[in-house]
């Protein structure tokens, strides 16, 4: 009898200890996955601000270069002065921005967008330089050649803008589907698995390979 009582109560004791080992185990792991998934989110909102802010300034320089461009193009001396004013203030804006933008891009995306970028800022360069050299030409068949051609280069870097925007926000998408896609649990990777899914791993159905048809 004593034995007996002995042996339900060691069981008892064992048992508590065990689930209270057990329930410690799970609230880290779970915490732990939270914070993660948390540290993962606050990333998707630095990517969406950095990609906005990126859209928002090329976009910005893209058309107030088109706009000039079309005011040389015109020659109204004084459409032409305002125009290069609000395009010299978006490019001080750009370029006060594109280290930022750089660094980011490569920090929290891959350093291959980042070489992307680089190539438009090569192309916002040349044609603003283009763009000053046609200022100082005098009007006839050579000045609006270049404006014309100027203004074709102004619409194709529209489209590297917008192909490299859906780029980045593809990584985005991508990047917050990885937050809460099921992780396959292997033998590299035990580690970073919650208690929670490894002891639930015990329960769940292993398909052979020999059903898969």
């Amino acid at each position: 009898m004593l034995t007996a009582l002995v042996t339900v109560l060691s069981t008892f004791i064992f048992s508590g200890v065990l689930a209270s080992r057990f329930t410690h185990m799970w609230q880290r792991q779970s915490w732990l996955l939270q914070q993660r998934i948390i540290d993962r989110e606050n990333e998707i909102r630095i990517l969406r601000e950095l990609v906005e802010r990126f859209s928002t300034l090329a976009g910005k320089r893209q058309h107030k270069m088109l706009r000039l461009a079309l005011a040389l193009k015109s020659q109204d001396n004084r459409l032409v002065e305002k125009r290069s004013a609000e395009h010299d203030e978006i490019s001080e804006e750009w370029n006060s921005n594109i280290i930022y933008l750089y660094s980011n891009i490569t920090m929290y995306i891959d350093f291959y967008y980042t070489k992307e970028l680089e190539a438009i800022q090569e192309k916002f360069v040349y044609i603003g330089n283009r763009m000053s050299q046609v200022g100082k030409l005098p009007p006839g068949a050579s000045r609006n050649k270049e404006l014309n051609e100027i203004i074709n280069a102004l619409n194709g870097l529209q489209g590297s803008l917008g192909t490299l925007q859906k780029k980045l926000i593809r990584v985005i998408f991508e990047k917050k589907k990885e937050i809460y896609a099921e992780i396959e649990i292997t033998e590299s990777n035990l580690d970073r698995i919650p208690t929670w899914k490894l002891f639930k791993s015990l329960f769940e159905r292993r398909v052979k390979s020999e059903e898969i048809t």
